[in-house]
């Protein structure tokens, strides 16, 4: 009964240690067939499981202050870009645009009236021009006159000459006709002459006093002519300046003062002489240009007006062939493009497709210039953050293709590619970085935010929705590509990112 006993436990001895040699090498193939991807996988890939979906969300703002009176999307509505979103009162900016427009056309219409004016004051300019040639004219015409008026003096002192000559002649008759009447008279008292002739003699001594009398009344009409007074004792004479003083001349060279007067050379028309007329005359014809014209003060008047209408349009600056350009219309265009603009912002409009989210606004609403009132969230450029491991950033490089799986979709795998590096760390980056300035450090390990960018078009079936989980896992041995390849900042096109950093 002991033999057989003692003889068991050692006969079950070989066999437990062939199952456990079974067993360790069964353990030992099984590692090797398991642990060889693991191991693999764990020297040419890195991974984290702190990564999420985000993407760049547009918020729309109201940009005016109104009401609100419609809001046609809700939440989670897909809209495209250009959508309308909301509709505000439109009725208080129209009236805005009204009144622009109304500012406009009276702007418009008093640039058209001063370039009228400014046409006109060019016209006038022109016209007082041609008066002032027609004065110069005139003052020529004066001119003729004065000398015509001369002339009729020379002629009347020479007709009253000749008068005063047969006024000579007619006395000289007289006295003849006298002595013939005395000796005659005599001849009859000696009875030597005849009755007959004595008579004769008396006739023609009568015909001789009458003929003297008629001489001396011509004379003195001939006095009267020159305008001087009678004279019987000096008939004869007349002033030697009479050329000068007479008084058709005098009128004709007052004519002339009168238009030297209108042209404006005052210095030249007081106390005129024919002799100054004509120097006058000879200085204004003498000049071979017409700038002497805007000496002249009417036309220097009109010249003022001309210029006071152009400066009003903007002086030299003006351009005749736009002139919709004054400041003035240019001025209410903008205004009416300004309020035109807000009419449009009452419409306020999607900037980007995508999708509604977090709409803050209903009908009724006061909302102010600058209100968010919802975002849109784009679906098609969502894009991987993963917070690495500054431990595991060393072998990461712009271009490395990831598989990313995703926590909503079990068993779906996205296909990525490393995009960029944030320039600092996510604690450093936060609202209250951490201090370490007490003295009781603690090294803790940093992240350090990765940008993973979709490869493929972010599906419709299996959207990334933004702050969905996602666990990223990159192949660090595989050969970067695409932009900025093999770099860790984003760099100007055509460089790489060392030529960039030395650059």
């Amino acid at each position: 009964m002991d033999a057989p006993a003692n003889a068991g436990p050692s006969a079950r001895r070989p066999r437990r240690r062939l199952v456990a040699a079974l067993a360790v090498g069964a353990a030992a193939v099984l590692g090797a067939w398991k642990g060889e991807p693991w191991v693999r996988a764990y020297w040419t890939h890195v991974s984290t499981d702190d990564a999420f979906v985000t993407g760049d969300a547009s918020t729309v703002p109201s940009r005016v202050a109104d009401v609100v009176e419609r809001v046609l999307v809700h939440d989670n509505d897909y809209v495209e870009r250009g959508t309308l979103l909301v509709q505000l009162d439109r009725e208080p900016y129209q009236i805005l645009v009204e009144q622009k427009r109304s500012d406009l056309q009276q702007a418009r219409l008093t640039v058209d009236r001063m370039v009228r004016a400014v046409d006109a004051a060019r016209a006038g300019i022109e016209q007082e021009q041609d008066l002032v040639r027609s004065s110069v004219a005139a003052l020529e015409e004066a001119w003729r006159a004065v000398e015509g008026q001369q002339e009729q003096v020379r002629y009347r002192v020479a007709s009253l000459r000749a008068e005063a000559a047969t006024l000579r002649a007619a006395r000289a008759e007289l006295i003849l006709a006298q002595r013939d009447h005395e000796r005659i008279k005599n001849l009859v008292a000696d009875q030597t002459g005849t009755r007959e002739e004595l008579d004769q003699k008396l006739a023609a001594l009568q015909g001789a006093r009458e003929k003297l009398k008629a001489a001396a009344e011509r004379v003195q009409q001939a006095r009267a002519l020159l305008a001087l007074p009678p004279d019987y004792q000096h008939p004869e004479q007349v002033p030697a300046d009479l050329e000068r003083t007479a008084t058709d001349v005098r009128r004709a060279v007052a004519a002339g003062e009168q238009i030297l007067a209108k042209l404006g050379l005052a210095a030249a028309a007081r106390d005129l002489q024919p002799e100054s007329l004509h120097r006058a005359l000879r200085d204004l014809t003498a000049r071979t240009t017409e700038s002497w014209l805007e000496d002249v003060p009417s036309v220097r008047a009109a010249r003022a007006q001309f210029d006071q209408a152009v400066a009003m349009l903007g002086g030299p600056s003006f351009d005749p062939a736009r002139p919709y350009q004054h400041p003035a219309v240019v001025k209410a265009q903008k205004e009416l493009a300004e309020a035109e603009l807000r009419l449009g912002y009452t419409e306020i409009r999607a900037p980007v497709s995508g999708f509604v989210n977090r709409r803050a606004v209903n009908p009724g609403d006061s909302v102010q210039a600058g209100q968010g009132l919802m975002s849109i969230q784009p679906l098609e450029d969502v894009y991987i953050v993963a917070n690495f491991k500054e431990t595991q950033v060393a072998d990461l490089t712009i271009g490395q293709p990831a598989e990313i799986a995703v926590d909503a979709y079990p068993g779906r795998t996205f296909r990525g590619r490393v995009s960029g590096f944030a320039p600092a760390t996510g604690a450093a980056s936060s609202m209250l970085p951490p201090e370490n300035a007490t003295g009781n450090f603690v090294k803790v390990v940093q992240r350090i935010p990765v940008r993973i960018d979709l490869v493929d078009p972010n599906p419709r079936e299996a959207p990334l929705l933004v702050g969905m989980s996602v666990v990223p896992v990159v192949d660090i041995k595989a050969q970067p590509d695409g932009p900025d390849a093999g770099g860790r900042l984003r760099t100007a096109a055509g460089r790489t990112p060392y030529e960039e950093v030395r650059r």
